[in-house]
């Protein structure tokens, strides 16, 4: 889990390249913010929030427990990656640097595009899936949800 707070308000969606500070609780690492059962004490100094594990059934869990006490969970989006206007995005999606996301296509919550992936045009990518890092989705697709392409 990511803490997320910038100058403004953050409603939805970031750029990665932006000035928002980024904090996250970990289990296994002492210099993080804490441990993730802080989640809820955490909440009083960030007010969004996004998933950053590869697990889908964590991803969705942690998802859950989130907005549950009041944080707004936003999508990433590098500004290196090419996502056309028509292009619908879940919260608590990351698009990666070269990723291209064509037309008419519809991304789920919790989902990871990795660096270089490629969705083509007029498809439904399910929830909490990971397209990886170079794989190329083809036009009028279904990914189901929790699917990992490689």
């Amino acid at each position: 889990m990511l803490g997320v707070r910038g100058h403004g308000k953050v409603y939805g969606e970031i750029a990665m390249d932006c000035e928002y500070e980024m904090a996250f609780p970990d289990d296994n690492v002492p210099w993080a913010i804490g441990q993730l059962v802080s989640y809820q004490e955490k909440r009083k100094e960030y007010n969004s929030a996004f998933i950053a594990m590869d697990n889908p059934d964590l991803r969705e869990k942690w998802t859950d427990r989130l907005k549950e006490v009041g944080y707004n969970v936003v999508k990433l989006i590098y500004t290196k990656s090419i996502v056309a206007p028509s292009v619908d995005i879940g919260e608590g999606s990351v698009v990666m640097g070269g990723a291209i996301i064509k037309s008419n296509c519809s991304v789920g919550c919790g989902c990871i595009l990795s660096a270089g992936a490629i969705v083509d045009h007029d498809l439904e990518i399910g929830n909490f899936t990971h397209i990886n890092a170079g794989t190329v989705v083809p036009s009028m697709s279904e990914v189901k949800d929790k699917t990992k392409i490689n």
